[in-house]
């Protein structure tokens, strides 16, 4: 079975030769690997061409490029459209695979069938410190939505292997623009993945830099990108058939979205922030409160949930009031 790894490269000379020769060691080797040129400045891909250049071996590699720069999602998009493999691994072009990564891998999501994800634990490295994240172990099969509401899902999408199949099916593509991409696209994995298998080996190196998105991301940015994933979150759940009923997800997804203002009526005073957290709100599909109602949901859950039936900015007023008056 051919595994396809997808590095998407843009400005990453210092440790994109790092990261292609970690995948030229590994103990698999029906590997093709798609590098995606997503038009840097740097030396990137004159440093892959050269590292590939010097390979002698069963290893396939495919360099394709883009005519502008257009950012981590549409890279990874065009790994998907192109990959031949009946497996999708992506790896980030700053960080390393050990040596059994994929071998690994493809025993464990071949080793029950219908499994569709396997994962592996990772280990972070980089800004003076290193650490292995706690990491749950098994083969969980009908509750990977579960899994991810209860924070027990590592959320970057590498580090995990998938069925092309899979990825396919269900449209599993990255919306472009969004930062950080990986929140949505886990999320849509989770809501249609039956069965997922994680196993405890260390498998992947995270390198964590000054520069990446994940650390230089200001805080009120990102307050306004994580409102957006809750939003989108919301809108895409409710497009799945029997999920509008899904009274644990609608709990988890309220809860962060109503922590996320709260924390944006506090970042201003003039509220301009909160004004523009809250129109995510109400230009994105939300549970009605007549399905609210119908799950028996928390009070304070019933409350928030009408300001969407008043006219926008007194709807804005109404749930500032709630947040305030009540902590509800």
């Amino acid at each position: 079975m051919t595994v396809s790894v997808i590095i998407p490269v843009w400005n990453v000379e210092e440790y994109i030769g790092e990261a292609i020769r970690s995948v030229i060691g590994q103990t698999y080797q029906d590997i093709e690997v798609l590098i995606v040129d997503d038009c840097g400045t740097d030396r990137s891909i004159v440093i892959a061409e050269s590292v590939i250049a010097g390979y002698s071996g069963k290893i396939r590699f495919r360099i394709l490029r883009h005519e502008h720069n257009r950012g981590l999602s549409a890279a990874r998009n065009t790994g998907i459209e192109c990959a031949s493999g009946e497996y999708m691994f992506f790896l980030d072009s700053d960080d390393v695979l050990v040596p059994d990564c994929i071998e690994l891998l493809v025993s464990s999501i071949e080793s029950e069938p219908g499994i569709q994800v396997a994962s592996g634990n990772l280990k972070v490295f980089g800004m003076s410190w290193d650490c292995v994240l706690p990491h749950e172990e098994g083969i969980f099969s009908g509750n990977v939505l579960d899994m991810f509401l209860e924070d027990r899902i590592v959320i970057p999408v590498w580090n995990k292997l998938y069925r092309s199949s899979f990825i396919r099916e269900h449209s599993l593509f990255f919306k472009e623009g969004l930062l950080p991409e990986d929140e949505l696209w886990t999320f849509m994995m989770a809501c249609n993945a039956g069965k997922m298998s994680v196993i405890a080996n260390e498998t992947y190196l995270y390198r964590r830099r000054e520069g990446s998105i994940d650390v230089s991301t200001d805080r009120k940015q990102r307050n306004y990108n994580m409102s957006k994933i809750m939003a989108l979150r919301a809108e895409y759940a409710l497009s799945i058939k029997g999920m509008h009923s899904h009274k644990a997800l609608f709990e988890y997804i309220e809860s962060r979205r109503y922590m996320l203002f709260k924390e944006a009526v506090r970042m201003d005073r003039n509220k301009d922030h909160a004004r523009r957290v809250y129109q995510l709100m109400r230009d994105h599909r939300y549970w009605t409160t007549s399905q609210i109602r119908g799950m028996k949901c928390s009070f304070g859950s019933l409350v928030r949930s009408l300001h969407m039936k008043l006219p926008q900015r007194a709807g804005f007023r109404f749930y500032v009031t709630v947040f305030k008056l009540f902590g509800i």
